[in-house]
């Protein structure tokens, strides 16, 4: 319906001269973003919706935008093969998934977006929001920084929570009576990127672990004298027990 409406007042303004000293706009261009509304709305793909449909996937196929090739790409699509199936049950969800979990203005940035640099990290955004599922080693200072710009969090727009799974231990400790300290790193590439954790109310130390199950957790800038680090916020964690490692204890002056 929105396009058929833009198609109207293309003609409404060309009956009225508007056109004249102005380029008229060619709305073949918008035939993508029709093919994905259209498929993700799940309407009957028959009569003009099948025509706009086929239009808009062919022009994907030829030169898609950076958002969605980006969207393609990390949702393993190789781009000759893109169907209605790959709209529906890959890059649909991903691109709702702003608004189910944050603000839909990250999906609209990402389709209208000519930067190939921030397509790739709204696309990773999107990504993480649709599965909530973020492994520690795909974090990034762009992902961050996407993360935070959809503050403010509030009711209808709560933080993003996420969940990755086997997570390395390299360090723990107690500050003061119940903030545990971590550092942590996906398991077995304790040589590759690490992370520092916090995690608030804690009712006991650790006295064996090695790495944690299954982890839940916000991500957020640490920001301390002019400086900022990534940092994970640790709202619930499962640890695992099989190889033991003692956690210090600090002792807090205060």
């Amino acid at each position: 319906m929105a396009f058929f409406l833009v198609i109207s007042l293309r003609k409404h303004l060309r009956d009225r001269g508007f056109w004249i000293s102005r380029d008229e706009p060619n709305l073949k261009n918008a035939c993508d973003l029709v093919a994905l509304g259209t498929v993700a709305d799940m309407v009957p793909l028959t009569g003009d919706n099948r025509i706009l449909v086929k239009s808009g996937i062919d022009a994907i196929h030829s030169e898609p935008r950076p958002g969605i090739q980006s969207l393609m790409k990390i949702s393993e699509i190789q781009s000759p093969f893109l169907n209605t199936e790959d709209i529906s049950f890959k890059l649909a969800p991903r691109l709702n998934a702003a608004g189910r979990m944050a603000h839909a203005n990250t999906a609209a940035h990402l389709l209208l977006t000519r930067d190939c640099v921030k397509a790739w990290n709204l696309a990773e955004t999107l990504n993480a929001l649709n599965g909530n599922i973020l492994d520690i080693q795909n974090i990034t200072p762009a992902l961050i920084d996407e993360i935070e710009s959809l503050k403010p969090y509030g009711t209808g727009n709560p933080e993003p929570l996420f969940l990755a799974r086997n997570i390395q231990i390299v360090s723990s400790g107690i500050v003061g009576k119940n903030i545990r300290r971590l550092i942590l790193s996906a398991r077995n590439r304790l040589s590759g990127m690490r992370i520092a954790a916090v995690q608030f109310n804690v009712a006991s130390p650790l006295s064996e672990a090695s790495e944690i199950c299954e982890l839940i957790y916000r991500l957020r800038w640490n920001s301390w004298n002019g400086n900022r680090i990534p940092q994970i916020l640790v709202e619930d964690a499962i640890f695992s027990l099989q190889s033991p490692m003692s956690e210090s204890i600090i002792k807090n002056n205060d």
